[in-house]
């Protein structure tokens, strides 16, 4: 086990809500993911709150890979 595995540190999940998010954190030799997640208005916040969990538990177990992750919901 990785002396990261061990800190338990959750990786960083950022939210599109601007250009400059995406723009600031997807520089050099990366691979940007981006999740879609339905409006809120057509779910719940505990639907969101399922979504952006299962974004992170993704985002754990890939840590060591060059990735970062991004959501935003539908129709921004």
């Amino acid at each position: 086990m990785s002396l990261l595995e061990k800190a338990d540190i959750p990786p960083e999940i950022f939210e599109l809500h601007k250009q400059n998010v995406f723009s600031d954190n997807c520089e050099g030799a990366k691979i940007c993911i981006v999740a879609f997640l339905p409006n809120i208005y057509e779910s719940s916040a505990v639907d969101r709150n399922a979504y952006i969990a299962t974004i992170m538990e993704v985002a754990k177990a890939n840590m060591k890979k060059p990735f970062t992750f991004f959501w935003l919901q539908a129709g921004d």
